[in-house]
């Protein structure tokens, strides 16, 4: 029914009016049937304000690889806002991996992203939060024999050296270890795999040692030892004898 109809009833079910009293004035009915309409156009408009101000906001987060332990965290707090927040909603964008998000970040295709300490922030970006500590494991491959059985950094010179993660920021790393503990990078042959399938791409590499990054118990990193351990390998792990050196050199990296 619209506001027309309700008032044209209202005046036709009215009581008489009495003797000599004088009719309402047909332009002050159309003021007073504008000053309702406008009034309830206020009030919806008011409502209508009300709900997109309350409505959640969704946030694109951008994490990578898939499967690592950051999109897990991430799936996580996802979950937590879901359920407790009732303004902000966390959508993880899955990439693959941190320096990816880094570029979606820059690119604005997402609001957020998850991003190592050693990659240069996005141009505008700032970091607001952090989620957790990363942990370099570096270890070489020793068959039964003792003999050439690589037991230190230094012994890596002229070696074959597999790096778990495709980010760059991973050789990164890779390089400073090698130069702060007296090692030429360029006599190195570096060769990257993914976090994902690499036991099987391992299988035809012939390598001597390996380089993961990750937080505190890892399954990538676990299960790239596991991987390449089999067939009665022993993996020795190397000690950063230079930690603190590389920590007070690039602040970036903390020793501990």
């Amino acid at each position: 029914m619209g506001f027309s109809d309700m008032f044209t009833r209202s005046m036709a079910t009215e009581a008489p009016r009495p003797p000599g009293s004088t009719p309402p004035r047909p332009h002050k009915m159309k003021a007073m049937l504008i000053v309702v309409a406008a009034v309830l156009a206020t009030v919806a408009a008011v409502g209508g304000a009300t709900y997109w101000l309350n409505r959640p906001i969704h946030l694109r987060i951008a994490v990578g690889p898939p499967y690592s332990d950051d999109v897990k965290v991430i799936q996580s707090l996802s979950q937590i806002f879901s359920r407790d927040r009732k303004y902000i909603r966390l959508r993880p964008i899955i990439t693959d991996g941190t320096s990816s998000s880094a570029a979606s970040l820059n690119a604005g295709t997402t609001d957020l992203a998850v991003i190592r300490g050693d990659i240069e922030l996005p141009k505008d970006a700032q970091a607001i939060a952090s989620i957790r500590k990363n942990f370099a494991v570096l270890w070489a491959l020793n068959g039964p024999g003792k003999r050439g059985a690589i037991k230190k950094i230094e012994q890596l010179a002229g070696k074959r050296i597999g790096v778990i993660g495709r980010t760059q920021a991973n050789v990164n790393l890779l390089k400073v270890i090698l130069t702060q503990s007296g090692v030429d990078f360029e006599k190195v042959q570096v060769v990257q795999f993914t976090t994902t399938g690499f036991a099987d791409a391992i299988k035809n590499e012939k390598l001597d040692a390996f380089l993961a990054v990750g937080p505190l118990n890892s399954k990538i990193t676990a299960d790239a030892i596991a991987a390449t351990t089999k067939g009665g390998k022993e993996p020795t792990f190397l000690s950063v004898e230079t930690a603190d050196a590389i920590a007070q050199k690039y602040p970036v990296y903390e020793s501990g």
